[in-house]
């Protein structure tokens, strides 16, 4: 590069020569390094470290490299002074690097050890569940002596979820016990009798009152005739007083499936 003005800057981290013919002119930039010298080294010299030029507070090399008046050589010891920062640089980077391999080996091993801790949980908890002979207890709950497909009844309702049957609790709410009252048992125990009048319900002759399978004939939308304990009571499906009610009301998600699990039991009860 020929110019007639030169400059020298660094530019990002490096040194860099500009020239320039002059103003307007074209600028011309390179890196800057030292050249080759070609004169032979006498026998006695001795070739000291190069650590010697690293250290920029020793005042003997920096008078040295003023004397010379070596732009490129300049330059080259600039980048020789820079290794030893970027050196510095490499050195923190690896430490931190190698406490983040430790921590991430720790968490390894935190994640083994929480592994293996969960299958020996699971291992005790089978264990634990074998020696109860849960399965064996439980088929007496869970196998159903019908058709398959059935649901089963609603006297078994509570032994398999814990509560009674909602159609239980609405049609017999006198019953201190889960399944039901038993006042429809009882009384069909006269049913071998004829009875002496109509039935009040539907005014047939061939059964009593308690046992007329349409008992709510006569109810509206404004009252029930029909008794809570009666076999046939069955509000919500024949009912009209309390299908009015049922309307009304919005029901949960809950409710919806407990109901559902209800009318089924009603079909089957039917």
């Amino acid at each position: 590069m020929e110019a007639k003005y030169l400059s020298v800057r660094v530019v990002q981290g490096e040194p860099t020569i500009m020239g320039t013919m002059g103003y307007g002119q074209p600028v011309h930039s390179e890196s800057l390094h030292a050249l080759p010298f070609a004169a032979p080294a006498p026998a006695h010299f001795h070739l000291p470290s190069f650590n010697l030029l690293q250290n920029p507070f020793d005042p003997r090399t920096e008078r040295a490299l003023d004397g010379l008046g070596d732009l490129g050589v300049q330059a080259e010891v600039y980048r020789l002074r820079r290794v030893a920062h970027q050196r510095l640089e490499v050195l923190h980077r690896r430490v931190a690097l190698q406490e983040e391999t430790r921590q991430q080996c720790q968490r390894w091993e935190d994640l083994y050890a929480l592994e293996e801790s969960v299958d020996r949980e699971e291992e005790a908890v089978k264990e634990r569940l074998k020696a109860a002979q849960v399965f064996l207890r439980m088929d007496a709950h869970t196998t159903l002596d019908r058709e398959p497909g059935e649901v089963p009844s609603t006297a078994s309702y509570f032994q398999m979820t814990g509560r009674r049957a909602k159609h239980d609790s609405r049609a017999y709410p006198d019953s201190g016990r889960p399944g039901g009252s038993t006042g429809a048992t009882l009384i069909s125990t006269a049913r071998s009798r004829r009875p002496i009048r109509p039935c009040g319900y539907c005014g047939d002759e061939l059964h009593y009152m308690y046992d007329c399978p349409f008992p709510h004939r006569h109810c509206d939308q404004l009252v029930c005739r029909v008794k809570s304990r009666h076999a046939h009571y069955l509000p919500r499906t024949a009912c009209p007083y309390h299908r009015l009610r049922s309307a009304c009301a919005r029901l949960t998600p809950q409710e919806e499936d407990e109901a559902l699990q209800d009318l089924v039991g009603e079909e089957y009860l039917d």
